[in-house]
């Protein structure tokens, strides 16, 4: 029998010759030659190689074609356990199956199989079922991390029960990631008691250390590397000392005042338009008031329409010589 690069012809198909022609270039016709024509252009090219690449290939196309029928032979085997199990499962239709006990939970009241609850009491002190399941537990304490002390984490079977958690039950039941969360909070907690511990002020970082050295003006945080000013207990002022800073804040204090003041006169000493708003200053003259951008015509001690024939003024208006009206309707006069 013919071999190529000792590979029996009965092995090789018409696809593995054609590929082998077109990765050494050599043209064929795809449409028309049969596999003896491929067979022979392939065995024709073998004979031009030299002995040692001929070697060369043969050695890896037995490689190849060695663990292209272990596969095949791997995926046999695996088609034939898929048959035997689907043969399986048609016998357990037939059998009494035994139902998975199942659990409403109490928080997002999703029905569960029995297995995603607690297997224990939530704390050793709890005399109720654990009737939260695992999921909406750790997100429970995950919550509660945020605005507690690790020391007033409670049960959530609801407000008839008021146990703490301890760090026994949230390592049983917190996931790992979680538990290293609340054991940096324990360490932390522990050390707010040192007069020398100062919070990092960085966003959603909740850490801090202990600078014992009395003249520190500048924490830099080892969790998150967020600079604080201890002095102000605010986040470093860039760019500026604590005196520098300081001195802007008297600054921006004093200029506070003043816009609060020049605000206070501008209400005091002016009087909107009473067609367009913008506000008009009276420095002397009477309480005829003409608009410069509209030309509305209105009076000062009170804000009405200056009527063209006479003045119709408010009660409270100190105008001497005018008519007063309760209301703008003059047909009330």
């Amino acid at each position: 029998m013919a071999n190529l690069f000792g590979q029996p012809y009965l092995h090789l198909t018409v696809s593995n010759l054609r590929n082998m022609l077109m990765l050494v270039s050599l043209d064929f016709d795809e449409a028309n030659d049969t596999k003896e024509d491929l067979f022979a252009l392939a065995q024709d090219f073998e004979s031009s190689l030299p002995a040692r690449t001929r070697q060369q290939i043969e050695d890896s196309l037995y490689d190849l074609m060695y663990r292209r029928r272990s596969l095949k032979a791997k995926e046999s085997e695996f088609q034939a356990l898929l048959t035997r199990i689907s043969a399986r499962e048609d016998d357990v239709d037939d059998e009494e199956v035994e139902v998975e006990e199942m659990r409403i939970c109490a928080v997002c009241e999703d029905e569960l199989p029995i297995a995603n609850f607690p297997y224990l009491n939530i704390t050793n002190s709890c005399t109720h079922e654990a009737d939260v399941c695992l999921t909406c537990l750790r997100e429970h304490i995950r919550v509660q991390m945020l605005d507690r002390t690790v020391d007033r984490l409670s049960c959530p079977g609801g407000p008839l029960c008021a146990e703490r958690l301890t760090s026994e039950d949230v390592q049983r039941w917190a996931t790992a990631e979680l538990f290293v969360a609340y054991s940096d909070n324990a360490l932390t907690e522990l050390f707010r008691l040192d007069p020398n511990f100062h919070h990092c002020l960085g966003p959603d970082c909740g850490a801090g250390q202990i600078i014992e050295q009395q003249d520190a003006i500048l924490m830099v945080c080892e969790a998150c590397a967020f600079m604080t000013c201890i002095r102000h207990q605010l986040p470093w002022h860039t760019g500026q000392t604590c005196e520098q800073y300081d001195l802007q804040l008297m600054e921006n204090a004093r200029h506070e005042q003043e816009n609060a003041a020049s605000g206070d006169e501008i209400r005091v000493n002016t009087r909107p338009c009473r067609q367009c708003g913008t506000r008009i200053c009276r420095t002397v003259g009477c309480d005829h008031m003409t608009c410069r951008l509209c030309n509305c015509e209105f009076c000062w001690g009170c804000g009405r329409l200056w009527a063209t024939a006479r003045a119709l003024h408010g009660i409270t208006c100190t105008m001497p010589t005018a008519w007063h009206i309760v209301d703008d309707d003059p047909d009330e006069l």
